[in-house]
């Protein structure tokens, strides 16, 4: 998903998902240290991840309830730029790296980005 389609594609999965119009969408630049994992729990909110600028990270792999992304896997073809639940991102570099992200959080929701 490239980030005009994500754009695009947000309203219509609000509202697949009841919420209507009662959201707000977020950009956020999560780094993530060198050799290490970051876990969330994100619940009744979804993560995208850009995939013009999620490609472009180093070697990270992330998971989550509905979805998995390998950036730097000739052998994992079938990616997921969707992730809501368990979200957790690893870093196989040992330098730290950033991965961006646009976060759709329902008005009825409080966003708690701590780590699980």
């Amino acid at each position: 998903m490239i980030t005009g389609f994500i754009q695009e594609q947000i309203p219509t999965r609000m509202k697949q998902f009841g919420y209507g119009e009662d959201y707000s969408v977020q950009w956020y630049c999560l780094t993530v240290p060198g050799s290490s994992t970051i876990t969330w729990r994100v619940d009744n909110y979804w993560i995208y991840l850009p995939q013009e600028l999620t490609l472009e990270v180093v070697n990270m792999v992330v998971e989550s309830d509905i979805g998995f992304l390998e950036t730097k896997s000739p052998k994992h073809t079938l990616n997921s730029f969707e992730h809501t639940g368990k979200f957790s991102v690893t870093n196989r570099e040992a330098t730290p790296a950033r991965l961006n992200m646009i976060i759709a959080v329902p008005h009825c929701v409080t966003l708690n980005l701590k780590q699980a």
